[in-house]
């Protein structure tokens, strides 16, 4: 008989508190080009893309270029969202950068973003590895990059590299049914003291009509 006690209700409430660690959401090294979920676009036939494991130009880059990096990752299904990856840029100062973003596509398909910040160096080849937190910021279904340029003098433009994004799971994928196949552990924990609730209440209903039938 299952017996309940302050401290195992205690015991599994704490275990079903204890806040999830961040999981890997993607990784992309650029040395095998792009995956499925991935896309690159700019408004000008130049050298933005996916070259010798890292994304960004191959050659120098266009005046008034637009480029951008997507990857669909149904960040909305996540929370404490942080990404890092490793610049190296050689752009004009203050004229030419990098933003990141998270977005989605609206009912006609357009592309709608959020960007959170952007990194300008320049001048000379700056490079160093970066870490960014989303927690503060709104959730959205898609992750990239965009370069922006006002005009170009020899410059070779920006290199982005080892990509990585960390989250927690906040909810279902949004290409999955809402209700897991398999109960999280926090969702056994809380099913177990209801049941262990249950089960005391229904012996004491019985103990009850035992002694007014005696």
């Amino acid at each position: 008989m299952l017996r309940i006690t302050p401290l195992l209700i205690a015991s599994v409430l704490a275990a079903a508190a204890t806040p999830a660690s961040a999981a890997t959401i993607f990784s992309q090294d650029f040395s095998s080009g792009l995956g499925a979920k991935e896309s690159v676009v700019s408004n000008v036939a130049g050298s933005w893309g996916v070259h010798n494991g890292f994304l960004g130009h191959s050659a120098e880059y266009s005046p008034n270029e637009r480029s951008l990096y997507i990857a669909d990752l149904g960040l909305n299904a996540y929370e404490n969202i942080d990404f890092t990856f490793d610049l190296t840029e050689y752009t004009e100062r203050s004229y030419d950068y990098v933003t990141w973003f998270t977005g989605h596509y609206d009912a006609a398909g357009a592309l709608v973003f959020n960007t959170f910040g952007q990194i300008t160096q320049g001048y000379g080849t700056g490079s160093g590895s970066y870490k960014f937190n989303l927690a503060a910021l709104e959730r959205d279904q898609l992750f990239g990059f965009r370069f922006t340029s006002d005009h170009a003098i020899q410059y070779a433009g920006v290199q982005i590299d080892n990509l990585q994004i960390n989250g927690i799971r906040s909810g279902p994928p949004i290409d999955l049914p809402s209700t897991p196949a398999v109960p999280e552990p926090a969702t056994w924990a809380m099913m177990i003291v209801g049941f262990a609730l249950v089960g005391g209440v229904v012996r004491r209903r019985s103990g009850s009509a035992d002694c007014v039938t005696a």
